[in-house]
């Protein structure tokens, strides 16, 4: 792989990072928006789902640095 598509590769995972970054930025503000709109129930579900993707991130990345 030389130096040009090296730099290629580069910035397009950047620029899908922000991307990615953008977006559930996003989603988090159109919740918190709404949130005195949410029923208690969902409200539960959406803060559990958040705890349980953020400890699975966490062993994830744990094993992958290993």
């Amino acid at each position: 792989m030389n130096l040009t598509s090296k730099k290629g590769f580069v910035l397009a995972n950047v620029i899908a990072t922000i991307g990615a970054v953008l977006i559930s930025v996003g989603v988090a503000w159109m919740v918190a928006r709404n949130w005195h709109q949410i029923p208690n129930v969902i409200k539960i579900f959406i803060l559990v789902f958040a705890t349980f993707v953020s400890f699975i991130s966490g062993v994830l990345l744990r094993q992958h640095e290993r």
